[in-house]
C-alpha cells in the first residue's frame, strides 16, 4: 500500500496517506476523539472515527485526503485557543468513574436493605428524610441522609441506574474524587433550597434523585462551557444544556416525584459544573481527587452520625 508518514509539528500527531481516507489523529482517548470530532464537524470537514481495537480504549480519526490541511488547521486553532484548558482525562479515568458509579449504586442498595427491611421503616423516613421545617430549623444532616433513603424498590432502582450512568459521566471529566464531591454538594444544595421553598409546611422528601439531577446539571454545564470554546456555530454549544433540560422534563416530572427538588438539584449542578469549567484549568491530580473523595465520605458519615444523635 502506498502511503507516507508525516509528523504534525505542534501536536506531534502522525498521519498516513491511504487510498481513500487519511489516518490523521491516532491514539486518542475518548474525550480527545469527541472533542476533535466536534471541531471537524463545526468546519464541515469529512471524517470518520474508528476504535483501534476491541481491547484498546483509543481511537483514530480519518479524514478525506483533500481535507487534511483544513483538518490540521482547525485542530491547531482549537489547541492554540485552549492551551490553558484542562487536558483530556487519562485513558483509565472512564474505568474508575464507572466503577465509582457502580459502588454508589451498591451503597444505595445497602442503605435500602438496612432501613426498609424492618418494622421501623416509616419512622426512619421521618427521622432522616428531608423534612422542610426541620432543615430550616438547623438539622442540616437531613439534606444528606435523605439522599440515601428511598420509598420503594422502583424508586431505588431508578436512582441506582441514574447515579451509575450520570455519576460516571461526571467523574470521567472531573475525576472520581471531585466528581462525587460536586454530585453530593448539588444534592445537598438542592434539598436545602427545597426546604426553604417549603418552609412552614410539613413537606418531606427522600431519594437520591436530587443528586442524580445534580449530576445531569454538572455534565450539561461542563460540556456547554467546553463547547463554547470550539469554532463553528455557537448554537450547537447549547445542545448539552438542552439535553439536560430534556432529561429533567422526561425523568423528573412523573407522578409522585418532587419536581422542585429535581429542578433545584439540576440548577445547583449547573452552577457547580459551569463554575468548574470556567475556573479550573487542569484536571486535578490524584492527590486532590483522594482529598475530595475523603471529604465526601466524611460528610456522609457525619450526617448519619448527627442524624442518629437527633433521632
Amino acid at each position: 500500500m502506498n502511503y507516507r508518514k508525516q509528523a504534525h509539528p505542534n501536536s506531534q500527531l502522525f498521519f498516513y496517506e491511504k487510498n481513500q481516507m487519511v489516518s490523521l489523529f491516532e491514539q486518542l482517548n475518548t474525550d480527545q476523539a469527541d472533542t476533535y470530532a466536534i471541531v471537524l464537524s463545526s468546519e464541515g470537514i469529512v471524517f470518520q472515527v474508528r476504535k483501534n481495537n476491541d481491547h484498546d480504549s483509543t481511537w483514530t480519526i480519518l479524514v478525506a485526503p483533500h481535507e487534511v490541511a483544513r483538518a490540521l488547521a482547525a485542530v491547531d486553532a482549537y489547541q492554540r485557543e485552549n492551551r490553558t484548558v484542562s487536558p483530556a482525562p487519562q485513558d483509565d479515568t472512564p474505568r474508575f468513574a464507572l466503577g465509582a458509579g457502580l459502588w454508589s449504586a451498591i451503597v444505595l442498595l445497602i442503605a435500602y436493605l438496612l432501613f426498609y427491611d424492618s418494622p421501623q421503616a416509616a419512622q426512619r423516613i421521618r427521622d432522616f428524610g428531608a423534612a422542610a421545617g426541620k432543615i430550616v430549623d438547623g438539622e442540616w444532616h437531613r439534606t444528606v441522609t435523605a439522599l440515601l433513603i428511598h420509598a420503594d424498590a422502583v424508586h431505588l432502582l431508578g436512582n441506582m441506574v441514574g447515579l451509575t450512568l450520570f455519576g460516571a459521566a461526571v467523574c470521567t471529566y472531573l475525576g472520581w474524587g471531585l466528581g462525587w464531591f460536586l454530585i453530593l454538594a448539588s444534592g445537598i444544595i438542592g434539598n436545602w433550597a427545597n426546604a426553604y421553598l417549603y418552609q412552614g409546611s410539613a413537606h418531606l422528601s427522600v431519594g437520591a434523585s436530587t443528586a442524580v439531577f445534580g449530576a445531569i446539571g454538572i455534565i450539561s454545564a461542563y460540556r456547554l462551557i467546553r463547547m463554547q470554546r470550539l469554532p463553528g456555530k455557537k448554537i450547537r454549544t447549547f445542545l448539552p444544556l438542552g439535553g439536560g433540560l430534556a432529561l429533567l422534563a422526561l425523568l423528573g416530572s412523573s407522578a409522585h416525584t418532587d419536581i422542585t427538588a429535581h429542578f433545584l438539584g439540576f440548577g445547583a449542578g449547573t452552577v457547580l459544573g459551569g463554575g468548574y469549567a470556567l475556573l479550573v484549568k487542569q484536571l486535578l491530580s490524584k492527590r486532590y481527587q483522594i482529598c475530595y473523595l475523603t471529604i465526601t465520605v466524611v460528610l456522609l458519615l457525619a450526617a448519619w452520625t448527627q442524624g442518629t444523635i437527633y433521632g
